[in-house]
């Protein structure tokens, strides 16, 4: 899991860590969980918990997002990342490009 903002990390770090304070994701897994059936929201939301295992930092607009981490991922899922960094077709194009140096051949971008 990755995040630029660093308030947003602790705020996934304790979602990850079940802490009472955290941010309630019930709506968005419920949603999820709609498009998967027979899921709910909460085996959803475990399954999450045990695949994220740490919520790294990542800057869409350095040419390297994770530097100095170079790992390779098997699959990558943007949320609105792309979308909110760019400014043109041109930037939007660039941006994807550096998101996919990050997948493993074979890998799923989404």
């Amino acid at each position: 899991m990755c995040e630029i903002l660093p308030k947003n990390r602790e705020e996934l770090q304790a979602w990850m860590e079940g802490g009472e304070e955290a941010l309630d994701w019930t709506p968005f897994f419920t949603y999820l969980a709609s498009l998967m059936p027979p899921r709910n929201g909460e085996e959803v939301a475990e399954r999450l918990r045990d695949v994220f295992q740490l919520v790294l930092p990542c800057d869409l607009t350095q040419r390297e997002p994770l530097s100095p981490i170079r790992q390779k991922y098997d699959v990558i899922m943007t949320t609105l990342c792309v979308e909110f960094t760019s400014w043109s077709t041109e930037d939007y194009q660039e941006l994807v490009g550096r998101v996919v140096t990050l997948l493993k051949p074979g890998g799923v971008f989404f």
